[in-house]
């Protein structure tokens, strides 16, 4: 009984000799620092929200359009929207819905249109027919804006704030770009050509004869007509058979993917040509 006593003992002590150490305290977290407000007490209270972009933030945008790429797609700009305050997140974005509600002649400032609302977060880069959040649910989930972009947020996965400093980095959108007025120009003559309205939308055939003009559209190449129906089918609204002005820059957007060139050349070549001959 004893020697069975004395092997047991000692296995026991063996075990013990092997068991690992207790583990070690775990250190105290640390938060790191809060960014120190931006906005004014006062321009918080009496609601000024009419304030410029920061002056790093806007020569930070400036240098992104020089370099032709999509500022939420910069990191120099993206470092620079993640350090503002909370309240000046708010007053950025607060700036792009009032811009893009007013572009193209919108009279709301306090409301985006569907069209608007689809071109601010494809401005972002947050649209994708293939990927996460395409057209469709874009327009499932048009409402309120701050509640809207909740509905982005769970779709990508990120937090909301992550989708707001995208659309803060991304600004408003450009009302003096002399490429963009004279697109505009050419999309009213060919929208206008052969109707007694000052006014008007492409329908299908205008919009193809649009691409046909710049020689973007023909058969046997890369944009053929039945690839054109299908990139207006997808930019065109609802319900509708018209491409207004945001829509049509959707719809071109998609070509240079067809024709292996950039977005520039594309409004380029349209410009070219000019109205309907």
């Amino acid at each position: 009984m004893d020697e069975e006593y004395r092997k047991t003992d000692a296995i026991n002590r063996q075990f013990m000799r092997m068991a690992p150490p207790p583990p070690a305290p775990a250190r105290r977290g640390t938060y790191g620092e809060l960014a120190k407000p931006t906005i004014s007490p006062d321009t918080l209270r009496e609601k000024k929200w009419d304030q410029p972009e920061p002056r790093a933030l806007r020569a930070s945008l400036a240098v992104a359009a020089e370099k032709g790429m999509s500022s939420a797609d910069a990191p120099e700009t993206m470092f620079l929207v993640r350090g503002l305050d909370s309240d000046a997140l708010m007053v950025g974005l607060k700036r792009v819905f009032e811009g893009y509600a007013a572009v193209g002649g919108g009279a709301d400032r306090g409301a985006l249109d569907k069209p608007r609302w689809s071109a601010v977060l494809r401005a972002a880069g947050l649209v994708a027919e293939s990927g996460p959040l395409p057209q469709r649910r874009v327009d499932a989930i048009y409402g309120q804006f701050i509640e809207a972009l909740r509905h982005v947020s769970v779709a990508h996965r990120l937090a909301l704030n992550e989708v707001m400093e995208r659309l803060v980095a991304v600004g408003p959108p450009a009302q003096t770009d002399p490429l963009l007025a004279a697109l505009k120009r050419v999309y009213s003559a060919h929208a206008t050509a052969g109707r007694m309205v000052e006014r008007a939308a492409l329908d299908r055939p205008r919009w193809a004869a649009c691409l046909r003009q710049a020689g973007l559209l023909h058969e046997g190449g890369p944009l053929s007509g039945s690839r054109a129906d299908d990139v207006f089918s997808r930019c065109v609204p609802h319900g509708s058979s018209l491409l207004g002005f945001l829509q049509f820059l959707e719809a071109l957007r998609q070509v240079p993917a067809l024709h292996r060139t950039g977005l520039d050349e594309v409004m380029q070549r349209l410009v070219a040509a000019g109205g309907p001959q």
